[in-house]
């Protein structure tokens, strides 16, 4: 097989991968455009109710890096410090979701999330990983009954979260 016929092989099956990859990413870019509908109105609400500076600043940078493909890109660095000085820091006293921030601000950042997984999925598979292996070392170090504790938060935080109506909810949520 001819050199040259490999390397116009290589760069059509590049080029192709490049187009697809755009193609994925326009339709994350949809699938996640009422997300961020959502997140732009309860970001508005928060900030007109007179958040703290902390606070404001923080749902700011949601609103500002919300389509920023950088934003996954340097959470894949990032990530493993964070992590680890938040389960040292977390390492000898019980931590739970709930205490750490009210459910608006955990719903910003569910949204903030799935925005910014939408605007660089190619790394925010990368950082899906990170989170898979990560958990999976807090499963092997924390044991397995208190990842089945922090598991069921999870979902029943999410499910808060992210689920369809109040009133739906407390239907469907167990207590």
């Amino acid at each position: 097989m001819n050199p040259d016929t490999i390397v116009l092989r290589y760069c059509i099956l590049l080029l192709v991968a490049i187009i697809g990859y755009f193609i994925v990413l326009r339709r994350f870019a949809d699938f996640v455009q009422p997300y961020r509908i959502r997140m732009a109105d309860l970001g508005g609400k928060i900030l007109a109710s007179g958040a703290s500076p902390r606070r404001a600043a923080q749902i700011e940078f949601y609103l500002d890096n919300a389509f920023s493909g950088w934003v996954m890109a340097v959470a894949i660095f990032v990530f493993w410090i964070a992590a680890f000085s938040g389960m040292r820091k977390y390492c000898f006293k019980r931590f739970s979701l709930k205490e750490q921030s009210n459910i608006e601000d955990n719903k910003m950042a569910v949204l903030f999330l799935a925005s910014a997984f939408a605007a660089n999925p190619l790394c925010g598979i990368v950082f899906a990983v990170e989170c898979a292996v990560f958990a999976f070392i807090v499963v092997v170090l924390a044991g397995q009954s208190a990842m089945v504790a922090a598991a069921s938060e999870f979902i029943r935080l999410e499910t808060v979260l992210l689920g369809p109506s109040k009133k739906h909810q407390s239907e469907t949520v167990c207590p």
